[in-house]
């Protein structure tokens, strides 16, 4: 039987902290690194039984994101025409990623696309449509960036995490 993933990152904290910390000088580099390789690798054990539902979930709203600024173009340039043509291909093909991986790439793909749509429609895109999408993409984005900020929470990045999602209800209870 393997060990999970939990048991071999423990197995890791617990080499830093007892075998490699101990013997680097206090306040250096490498003691200072080891640290922050000690604090990823406990997130990461926080994060593992959310990954792959966190993949799921930027997906879609990577695609909800993607909709919206394709429902709201009106049209206007060739550029930004072109743009939101390759868009709207992309996410009418769809592209069944089930897999992590393959949900990370779909996810990076329509951000890409979504991206190219912006810079487009600032070449020729009308004034409204600039600014509805300018309005769709804050939208869309704040409640994902406030997932992201809810699962490195254990980082203690944040100074006050009150208002920040529950993960387990946001991507198992919707």
């Amino acid at each position: 039987m393997n060990p999970s993933i939990e048991t071999r990152i423990d197995s890791m904290l617990r080499a830093l902290g007892e075998c490699v910390l101990p013997e680097l000088p206090p306040g250096s580099a490498a003691a200072e690194q080891t640290a922050l390789v000690m604090g990823h690798l406990g997130v990461l054990k926080d994060q593992v039984d959310f990954a792959a539902a966190f993949d799921a979930y930027e997906m879609s709203c990577a695609e909800a994101l993607s909709t919206a600024l394709i429902d709201e173009f009106d049209g206007i340039g060739d550029h930004a025409s072109a743009a939101v043509d390759s868009l709207r291909e992309n996410l009418t093909a769809g592209s069944g990623a089930k897999a992590p991986a393959a949900m990370r790439r779909r996810t990076d793909e329509l951000g890409g696309l979504v991206e190219a749509l912006i810079r487009a429609a600032g070449i020729d895109g009308s004034p409204e449509f600039r600014s509805r999408a300018g309005t769709r993409v804050l939208e869309y984005e704040r409640p994902r960036m406030s997932a992201n900020r809810a699962l490195f929470r254990g980082m203690n990045w944040e100074t006050n995490v009150t208002g920040l999602p529950e993960l387990e209800v946001m991507l198992f209870d919707r």
